[in-house]
């Protein structure tokens, strides 16, 4: 119990002999377990390994999607997305190590924190992909690569409306703080916060469209379109400048 660091490095080194992915390596990690400590308390289950097929919630917040989700809403990574980095490399040693810090566990802050910020990517990517599918047809003609961008559409959800995302987590670790299980469980913040982007969701795509408009780009192949260096750059620069304004 006391070398646990020692015990996952031998685990991961005889499993990389396997054909097994990357990021179920990683499932018994001890900074996976206690980010499914924290999200447990707010009465979410953290997938680490398929647990979710064992529990009847539908609150459920898979460690993939967590890990591509905090990539693009909060690194506004959908071209490196978009371009395949794939389930797989968003958990490869240098990636992993960036998001998910060893000297976290010395700190419960920074595990809150981080576990917060991976549910609200989570929240941010699932609720726009879903309005996505539900409302793309009357966008489509206006903008056709609105089906492939869930990505972008979630990082500049952020960018647009980080005060009410910052506001969210905080009001998460407020909760945490009271450490009151039940309360924990039956606050409002987190469907007042996912009804949030749904009212936002035809001024998000408003701005989105407004992005693509003032593209120079060959825009014939959308996959490719959606995939370029230089999409991803003026993408970047496009969100940037609401974070520098601060405005939503």
């Amino acid at each position: 119990p006391s070398q646990q660091r020692f015990k996952q490095s031998v685990i991961k080194a005889t499993n990389n002999q396997n054909a097994v992915k990357t990021y179920s390596l990683l499932a018994n990690d001890p900074i996976q377990i206690e980010i499914q400590k924290v999200l447990r308390k707010l009465g979410y289950l953290y997938d680490r390994k398929g647990e979710a097929r064992q529990e009847a919630t539908e609150k459920i917040v898979s460690m993939v999607q967590a890990a591509l989700a905090y990539r693009a809403v909060f690194e506004f990574g959908g071209q490196k997305l978009r371009a395949r980095i794939g389930q797989s490399r968003v958990f490869q040693k240098e990636e992993y190590e960036r998001i998910y810090k060893n000297e976290f566990l010395d700190n419960p802050d920074e595990i809150n924190t981080l576990s917060i910020k991976l549910l609200t990517g989570s929240l941010i990517l699932n609720t726009v992909r879903n309005l996505i599918n539900e409302q793309s047809t009357q966008y489509l003609q206006g903008l056709p690569i609105i089906k492939k961008s869930t990505y972008y559409l979630s990082g500049l959800y952020y960018a647009l409306c980080r005060n009410n995302c910052e506001k969210f987590i905080k009001d998460c670790i407020e909760l945490l703080k009271m450490d009151n299980p039940m309360k924990m469980k039956q606050s409002s913040i987190f469907k007042q916060f996912t009804e949030q982007i749904e009212v936002d969701f035809g001024m998000l795509v408003n701005k989105y469209q407004e992005f693509y408009n003032s593209l120079t780009l060959d825009k014939i192949d959308i996959d490719n379109l959606l995939k370029s260096t230089e999409f991803g750059k003026q993408y970047e620069a496009y969100v940037n400048r609401y974070i520098a304004s601060g405005n939503e």
